[in-house]
């Protein structure tokens, strides 16, 4: 008797040491293609039954990405995949250790932005599980774009944000948005048009550019349109953040997905603001946004604080600090021209 409780409790203890302790399962794996956003892609879900850490690493070359699940046990979706060859050319799911490790083959370079991996609560509302969720977007060829440096004979399409019957976000004390970007624009124009460019605002007093109370889309066609009108070779949006959270600060830069010019001038922009002024960081991201994927030229959407933040807001009012503003989109400009040349080589 007392060598079987010995021998079960070996057998107990080499199981106990041999059995991995996964942070999550897998229970499926689904993809679909999406085409109702401006570049079209494919979505990866995978259901978990609780979100592990994930790590995504795109190769240099863009060609290739390897997402891993640690501590998860990922044997239901282990296998090879067929998934829309346009955008992915092959999906490879494996166990490495304790991980599950997906590793995606692209057909054309992708860019780190572009590709999105990010974890999904679950939504007992609608019964749905913890997912991680992988979208990678179809390839866009760069178009083809010949640049020079320099503002001298550029034409720069300036439309700071909202204005007339929409005041846009509202801080503490009634401090307006319109209020705020409108003289930044003002500022800007007379700094552009001394380096050479041609400089066209979108509204240069407070109204709406379409007509009052106009709907969302039609009022950011009409400032898409005066873009397109004049031909602009930029197109900035100037705009101010606001969040529930007073303590949430710092400066944002958008650009349309795919546009590899947008983004050159989202982040040349966005260099150059941080520069000129002390200001927190929230980074160059991609968005939808109606006046960025709707405009046929290198377009980007500044957020230049937020209108919340008590300090950011008094900032925000002071004229020497929306010339700092100012001058900065100036600097970014000049900075943008010169690595978009390089690039239309």
């Amino acid at each position: 008797m007392r060598k079987l409780i010995l021998f079960c409790f070996f057998c107990t203890l080499l199981f106990s040491q041999t059995v991995p302790s996964f942070a999550a399962h897998v229970e499926a794996l689904r993809w679909v293609t999406r085409n109702d956003a401006h570049v079209p892609f494919v979505r990866v879900v995978m259901d978990v039954d609780r979100l592990p850490s994930i790590d995504a690493q795109l190769s240099k070359d863009g060609k290739d990405l390897k997402v891993t699940l640690a501590k998860t046990d990922g044997n239901k979706i282990v296998g090879k995949y067929t998934l829309n060859p346009t955008m992915v050319s092959k999906l490879n799911v494996s166990r490495e250790n304790d991980d599950t490790v997906l590793y995606f083959r692209f057909p054309q370079a992708l860019s780190k932005n572009s590709v999105k991996v990010f974890p999904l609560k679950r939504d007992k509302k609608h019964n749905k599980p913890y997912r991680v969720v992988i979208d990678i977007p179809q390839y866009v060829p760069v178009p083809t774009f010949k640049t020079t440096a320099g503002l001298k004979g550029k034409t720069i399409v300036i439309d700071p944000g909202h204005g007339g019957t929409d005041v846009g976000a509202i801080g503490e004390g009634d401090v307006y948005e319109k209020n705020i970007t409108l003289p930044i624009a003002i500022y800007l124009k007379p700094m552009l048009e001394e380096k050479g460019a041609k400089v066209y605002l979108t509204r240069e007093t407070d109204r709406d550019v379409a007509r009052p109370h106009a709907n969302g889309d039609e009022e950011l066609q009409a400032r898409v349109d005066v873009a397109e009108a004049h031909a602009a070779d930029a197109f900035i949006s100037i705009h101010i953040d606001s969040f529930v959270r007073p303590d949430i600060d710092g400066m944002t830069a958008y650009y349309c997905s795919g546009s590899l010019y947008g983004q050159l001038l989202a982040e040349s922009l966005h260099e150059a603001n941080l520069a000129e002024v002390d200001f927190g960081d929230r980074g160059v991201r991609t968005a939808n946004f109606y006046v960025l994927c709707n405009s046929s030229m290198p377009s980007t959407l500044l957020e230049l604080g937020f209108i919340s933040n008590p300090r950011e807001r008094a900032e925000l009012q002071k004229p020497n600090v929306q010339k700092a503003l100012a001058k900065s989109i100036v600097d970014g400009l000049e900075t943008y021209f010169k690595r978009a040349e390089e690039h239309s080589r």
